[in-house]
């Protein structure tokens, strides 16, 4: 994970390095944001079932 971005720039450049970091902060905000609305989406469910809204097909 450390030495990728070394390498990259001792091979191709800072500019492709640059690049490649910029891209890491943007998908990681994509990544982060995804992981939010998937995690109140979970609590939104934990709660409906603790308080009943939601039984199996037994009625339980």
């Amino acid at each position: 994970v450390l030495l990728f971005p070394l390498a990259i720039g001792f091979g191709f450049g800072i500019r492709v390095v640059a690049g490649y970091l910029i891209g890491l902060m943007v998908s990681g905000i994509q990544f982060s944001l995804s992981g939010i609305a998937s995690g109140q989406a979970w609590k939104g469910t934990k709660k409906m079932i603790e308080s009943g809204s939601v039984s199996d097909e037994e009625g339980k």
